[in-house]
């Protein structure tokens, strides 16, 4: 979550001349926060910004959603080109760079000193605080929110070949799917790629691996970083994942690429009892074996 600067310098001045010109009855202060969720997550902000109104009368946020974080890093740059920019902004991890370079807001560390409070920034998850700080830790940003990758696994069907438990390895899953197309599973697992979703596959297997993603320090050193990945790890994981896509363990379900492509297949007669999915993934949940 970014203040933009100059937005940010209005808030200031507009609550200094509140606070020191106008009478106690005067109309809260109000500024914009815009963000890049939807549905559920946005009510969920929805109702943050009016518990914050409801708990004070000095200012009111106006909280706008921009559908996605695409829309809402790019609607950001071209209102502060257009001098109409909001005060405050979430910006998603992939942003972090832009806004860095951009020079338009102001870095939530300087922030919260200037203004006198004293954060104790090792309360964040590193691994969370990183997304939003330099490689000297200065924070950029205040972290608002963090998806996290989950395995979704059938017990049932899992039963159905002798398993009580998940694969705990990337080794294991490509037995495990072998076992359950051989029993029958139209589609043992289900997995989403779409336009942001490397994040669950790349990052997240490399994270676990403690595998570089790319030069300089990850990138944190400096902008003529190069990537790595394929000289990691990753590469024989990617390799897996094509194989198993291939040989039909694998189908692809996204509301990008498509709204479900891990479809049942036709109807089975009446007295037949065939089994269609088994896996539903999000993620790289599992390790590869050392």
């Amino acid at each position: 979550m970014t203040i933009i600067k100059r937005g940010f310098a209005a808030l200031a001045a507009g609550a200094l001349s509140t606070a020191l010109a106008v009478p106690a009855f005067a109309e809260p202060v109000k500024f914009d926060f815009w963000f890049g969720l939807s549905g559920d997550l946005a009510r969920v902000v929805d109702t943050l910004c009016k518990n914050f109104n409801d708990s004070q009368k000095d200012y009111q946020v106006v909280c706008t959603s921009q559908g996605n974080y695409d829309a809402t890093l790019q609607n950001t740059i071209a209102a502060f080109r257009a001098g109409k920019q909001p005060t405050v902004v979430q910006v998603y991890d992939v942003g972090t760079a832009t806004m860095m370079l951009s020079g338009a807001y102001k870095p939530a560390d300087k922030l919260m000193e200037e203004n006198g409070y004293k954060i104790d920034y090792s309360d964040y998850f590193p691994g969370i605080a990183r997304y939003y700080a330099t490689s000297k830790g200065e924070m950029l940003s205040f972290p608002f929110n963090s998806s996290t990758a989950l395995m979704y696994w059938n017990k049932d069907a899992f039963a159905k070949i002798g398993k009580t438990e998940a694969p705990k390895t990337w080794e294991d899953v490509g037995a495990d799917l072998k076992a359950l197309k051989d029993a029958g599973y139209d589609c043992p697992m289900a997995i989403n790629i779409s336009a942001n979703e490397s994040w669950q596959l790349m990052e997240q297997f490399s994270a676990l691996h403690n595998q570089p993603i790319a030069t300089k320090n990850n990138g944190y050193d400096g902008l003529d970083a190069r990537l790595e990945v394929n000289k990691t790890k990753f590469v024989q994981y990617v390799t897996d994942l094509k194989k198993w896509y291939d040989a039909g363990l694998i189908k692809i379900k996204s509301k990008i690429s498509a709204r479900i492509w891990c479809r049942p297949s036709p109807p089975a007669p009446a007295s037949s009892s065939s089994p269609r999915s088994a896996t539903t993934a999000r993620s790289a949940a599992p390790r590869r074996k050392a």
